[in-house]
């Protein structure tokens, strides 16, 4: 169950009797899921906290310290998920600034898995030909890829370990070419099959397929 995403301190209650308007304090809110209500303190208290939490990983990433940051964000993710919407901002957020953090700290695998979270976050709330969700998967195509050089590089060992990596190379070098070309598949509508960020990942597509 999830609750509603922002909580709204009063509503307009039109007295027709009196011909005036008076304020009504809203005491319930409804998903606009599930259609769970809970009383509107505990939506406002919810924002708040997570808020409070983002922020103080955000500060960390401030100062640098990604290491910090990631735990908080991750922190932030794990509390407010079962408890916010799915495309709530707080979210999307923290899955935008893992993704750095994740970068940063070389945890390329754990990078994926944040950007296919914010790409299922953008998919909902955006139209099917969005730039900002074509960016996404360009760069969810470029980490599978230094996933693939990563692991060619330190291919070396036991027969079945070198079969085991083979096999993960080729998954996820079709994951790549999949995002490469949803990439294109948007630009293509968003900047045009002309333009120079279109051919950027028609050139990743080219690259990955002559591998």
């Amino acid at each position: 169950t999830t609750a509603a995403t922002t909580a709204t301190a009063t509503a307009t209650a039109t007295t027709t009797a009196a011909e005036s308007s008076t304020e009504e304090t809203v005491t319930a809110m409804q998903c606009n899921r599930c259609g769970h209500v809970v009383e509107s303190s505990h939506c406002q208290a919810v924002n708040l906290l997570a808020k409070q939490r983002y922020d103080a990983a955000m500060a960390a990433y401030g100062r640098r310290d990604a290491k910090a940051a990631r735990a908080g964000l991750e922190r932030v993710v794990r509390e407010f998920e079962p408890l916010v919407d799915p495309v709530h901002m707080i979210l999307f957020n923290s899955y935008a600034m893992l993704i750095n953090c994740c970068d940063s700290l070389d945890d390329l695998d754990a990078s994926t898995k944040y950007t296919q979270r914010a790409i299922d976050c953008l998919r909902v709330v955006y139209p099917k030909y969005h730039w900002e969700t074509a960016n996404y998967l360009l760069h969810l195509g470029r980490t599978f890829v230094q996933m693939v050089e990563q692991q060619y590089v330190n291919g070396a060992g036991t027969e079945s370990r070198r079969a085991a990596v083979a096999a993960s190379m080729r998954r996820r070098g079709l994951a790549a070419r999949n995002a490469f070309k949803q990439c294109i598949e948007i630009r293509t509508i968003t900047h045009g099959p002309e333009h120079q960020a279109t051919k950027l990942a028609q050139q990743c597509l080219r690259e990955i397929n002559r591998s």
